[in-house]
């Protein structure tokens, strides 16, 4: 799924739009809105009831399950040689996630990790309609998934 500017600014005036009473409810705690997704990489824009005057840009980053070619949870023992392809692919991979990460803490997101879950999120809030400058900062990076 591609993501456009125009994407971007069409949903964040939509979430706005929304009174801030109407974002109370049972049944959906938050508004959420999934703006791109790929097997590591999610963006989504959110509003709350605790923040009602703000937006905030969520990208979830997911480390791989498998890395070098192996499951996470496989036990290497001295006769197993990793293919050695795929540990290039992997490594290559997991650089361009943390130059991705770098690149949103450097333009003002913060970043957070869920190690259970091997999750980095980082947040942006927004508090006037998105600047193209903002979105081509989180241009997320073309991962092959492993």
């Amino acid at each position: 799924m591609a993501m456009r500017y125009s994407d971007l600014i069409k949903e964040y005036r939509r979430l706005v739009a929304i009174q801030p009473d109407q974002l109370i409810s049972q049944e959906e705690p938050e508004r959420v809105v999934n703006l791109y997704e790929n097997d590591r990489i999610r963006i989504l824009l959110l509003r709350t009831p605790e923040a009602p005057d703000t937006v905030k840009l969520e990208i979830e980053i997911a480390l791989p399950d498998r890395i070098w070619g192996l499951d996470a949870n496989y036990f290497s023992d001295a006769i197993t040689t990793p293919d050695q392809p795929s540990i290039c692919t992997s490594l290559q991979e997991m650089v361009l996630l943390f130059q991705y990460l770098l690149k949103l803490q450097k333009a003002g997101f913060t970043l957070d990790f869920y190690g259970e879950e091997g999750l980095f999120i980082a947040c942006y809030y927004i508090d006037k309609t998105p600047s193209k400058t903002l979105y081509l900062a989180f241009q997320p990076p073309q991962i092959k998934a492993n």
